[in-house]
C-alpha cells in the first residue's frame, strides 16, 4: 500500500472512531434524559417532533398527488 493510501485509510479510522464516539455519547445523553425528565417535557419534545414530521410528510404527500 502507497504511503498516501495509507494516510487516508488511517485518517479514516480516526474519524471513524471519532464518530462512533460521538454516537455512544448522544445514544448515553438520550438514555439519561428519558430516565430523569419530568414526564411532561417528554411528551411535549415527542408531540413536537411528531407534528413536524406529520408537517413534512403532509408536504410530501401534496407534492406526489400534484
Amino acid at each position: 500500500m502507497s504511503l498516501p493510501a495509507l494516510i487516508v485509510r488511517l485518517c479514516w479510522s480516526i474519524d471513524g472512531g471519532a464518530v462512533e464516539e460521538q454516537e455512544r455519547e448522544r445514544r448515553r445523553l438520550v438514555v439519561e434524559k428519558f430516565q430523569k425528565a419530568p414526564f411532561e417535557e417528554i411528551a411535549a419534545h415527542c408531540g413536537a417532533r411528531a407534528t413536524i414530521l406529520q408537517s413534512k410528510l403532509n408536504q410530501i404527500f401534496e407534492i406526489t398527488i400534484r
